[in-house]
């Protein structure tokens, strides 16, 4: 799962039913490696030889599931580097689980071949 962080805040679901909460996006390397140490949580730093303008904060929360904070030295291509990189996006992965479900043959068509059986 990927969340685009570069617009300046997000919506995200509230604890309610319907709820949308607004979140500021706007969050620097340092700020986020210093809340996960100071949240007693363990990270490391990817940099990339061929994307030397990003980088990313990866954390483990629990076994087999990642997070990846990528980070970008500026706002946009037209601005000058920034001294504390910005969070451009989040992605989520995990390494292990089960198999998938069938999925739901009874349900109208989503469009992407829900309706088709496994492996056609």
């Amino acid at each position: 799962m990927i969340i685009p962080a570069w617009l300046e805040e997000l919506e995200l679901p509230g604890p309610r039913p319907g709820e949308l909460r607004k979140v500021d996006s706007r969050i620097t390397e340092s700020a986020l490696a210093a809340a996960i140490t100071d949240a007693g949580g363990r990270w490391r730093t990817v940099e990339y030889e061929n994307l030397t303008n990003q980088r990313s904060l990866e954390t483990e929360p629990i076994n087999d599931v990642r997070v990846g904070f990528a980070f970008t030295d500026r706002e946009s291509n037209d601005l000058p580097p920034l001294d504390d990189w910005i969070l451009n996006k989040v992605n989520v992965w995990g390494f292990s689980h089960g198999p998938c479900p069938e999925p739901d043959r009874g349900l109208p068509d989503d469009g992407y071949g829900a309706q088709e059986p496994s492996g056609s």
